[in-house]
């Protein structure tokens, strides 16, 4: 039983697209960068990268691949590659740098809450590796940042509404710290040295110049 075949419209309009995707040239295409900046700052943001891959046990590497993905604006690459390198350092001596990277990235957001507990987390760590791993005054400069932001979320000022305000209250927040022991400010000039020998007198020679007649 032999069996007969119609040629309908959808296969005439079928056969018209498969010869126009057949026949005519194709497109360019072009590639642009998708990281802000000039060639040198993207060709850091890539040797950042690089040094992850090829040495990823190193929080150092991690925290400045996240510092260039905030220069260059990908701010939520910044989060998640940090928190992804937080991940592969566990038990590491510096998953600390990771983790300072993730609250620094979550601060560019505006995200306070989250960077101020990663910022805890990132405290915790330098103290419980110590130095060398974490040197005091790394100790000093993140739990002056975690403090910062603690001292601004307890203002109420919403960050994204009010940077400025959050920042100045967070600011007010901290206490000056006077290291070297005495916090007294010596308001007075030091004494002057004695006169030179054989100046023939006792008194230190004059530095008011003469005047003119």
């Amino acid at each position: 039983m032999g069996a007969s075949r119609y040629v309908s419209i959808v296969d005439i309009v079928v056969a018209g697209v498969a010869a126009v995707a057949i026949f005519l040239p194709a497109r360019p295409l072009e590639g642009v960068a998708a990281a802000k900046g000039d060639d040198e700052a993207r060709f850091a943001l890539a040797a950042a990268e690089a040094r992850v891959r090829v040495v990823p046990d190193q929080g150092a590497n991690a925290e400045e691949l996240s510092r260039r993905m905030i220069e260059a604006g990908e701010l939520d690459y910044a989060v998640e590659g940090a928190a992804e390198a937080a991940r592969v350092l566990r038990a590491k001596p510096t998953r600390w740098r990771a983790q300072l990277a993730v609250s620094k990235a979550y601060a560019e957001l505006r995200d306070v809450k989250p960077a101020r507990d990663w910022a805890r987390e990132a405290l915790a760590g330098c103290r419980e590796v110590g130095p060398p791993a974490c040197p005091a005054w790394e100790d000093v400069r993140i739990d002056l940042y975690a403090a910062h932001l603690q001292a601004g979320i307890d203002s109420g000022i919403d960050p994204k509404v009010d940077p400025d305000g959050f920042r100045h209250a967070g600011e007010k927040g901290l206490h000056m710290v006077h290291v070297g022991g005495n916090a007294q400010i010596q308001t007075q000039p030091p004494p002057l040295p004695p006169p030179p020998a054989g100046s023939g007198s006792g008194s230190a020679p004059s530095t008011v110049p003469p005047t003119t007649p």
